[in-house]
């Protein structure tokens, strides 16, 4: 269903506005019913990998490469031609539902604008439509809450109305760009439950943005871990998390806080555009480089995954 092949995107974050590409080259595959995981900090480039895909780039933002949904290559495709896809077939819900949500509208008006457009109902069966979607996203009492608006919502009730909002369009693939930041562990467990429902029961493929590792170990079948704009690890979720091969994704596993155990950070900081060498991006923070990783190194298969990593072999 998508395939994005060699994924670059560049900002004007240089001096005088040249051009830096701060996602190089980032491939993956996603079919129908999969469920695809991506991780990496702030600033690795997963929200710019979602934007991309929906053609929602900042201004001054230029994407090479390709992103193929159903083997047409959305980056070819005139601003209408794409904006069909957006919504009607690919559907988001973004990162932060209170500023993601209109304030001066209601759920109801805003989950049936997707309903109204891509499905033509009007009246009484679009709030019947309203309602039922509702419901399927577990929102308490949703004859009373159609009506609200979303600040009279808790975060999780929010979060629930925007992914109704993704879902209005009846689409093929779900973006869910950190749907449980900010949420309490319970509703954390019950919107991850959700999602992996929903997926089901309409074999949505999804694409689930992420830096908590315990997120996507729940919810996805495959992983891809993003640094400083590079894919450096990919392949199954559990085999990547129980045994990772990359430096960088120890590190994130070993920064995961458990109880009776000293967290063990990263050492050092994300590298911005400006800062990336020509070698291993991960080079610098990594405790175990050696001469070799002053080259670049790209994903390489190694089992059941693909390593971009010179020491990948004697990490196993």
């Amino acid at each position: 269903m998508l395939e994005i092949d060699r994924l670059t995107v560049t900002l004007p974050l240089g001096l005088n506005g040249t051009p830096l590409p701060v996602l190089e080259e980032v491939s993956l595959s996603l079919g129908r019913g999969e469920r695809l995981g991506v991780v990496g900090e702030s600033g690795s480039g997963k929200t710019l990998l979602a934007l991309a895909i929906l053609g929602l780039l900042p201004e001054g933002a230029v994407a090479s490469g390709a992103i193929r949904f159903d083997g047409i290559d959305l980056l070819t495709l005139p601003a209408e031609a794409r904006r069909a896809y957006r919504g009607r077939r690919i559907g988001m819900v973004f990162q932060e539902p209170m500023t993601a949500l209109h304030p001066m509208l209601t759920i109801g008006d805003q989950i049936g604008e997707g309903i109204a457009l891509h499905q033509g109902l009007r009246g009484s069966a679009l709030r019947q439509a309203v309602l039922d979607l509702l419901a399927q996203v577990h929102l308490p009492d949703p004859a009373r809450r159609i009506d609200a608006y979303p600040h009279a919502l808790s975060g999780g009730q929010r979060q629930r109305v925007g992914l109704a909002v993704a879902l209005s369009g009846n689409p093929d693939l779900l973006i869910a760009d950190e749907p449980t930041t900010a949420l309490d562990v319970t509703v954390q467990r019950q919107i991850l439950a959700l999602l992996h429902d929903l997926t089901e029961a309409r074999g949505l493929g999804l694409l689930l943005v992420s830096h908590d590792l315990g997120v996507v170990a729940r919810l996805t079948q495959r992983l891809l871990v993003l640094y400083a704009g590079q894919a450096v690890e990919t392949g199954p979720t559990l085999d990547l998390l129980t045994q990772p091969h990359h430096p960088y994704l120890r590190g994130l596993r070993a920064a995961v806080p458990s109880l009776g155990e000293a967290l063990t950070p990263i050492p050092g900081t994300l590298p911005t555009p400006q800062e990336r060498g020509t070698g291993c991006r991960f080079a610098p923070r990594c405790a175990f480089r050696q001469p070799p990783c002053a080259a670049p190194q790209t994903l390489r298969a190694l089992g059941s995954r693909h390593v971009a990593c010179w020491q990948a072999e004697a990490l196993r």
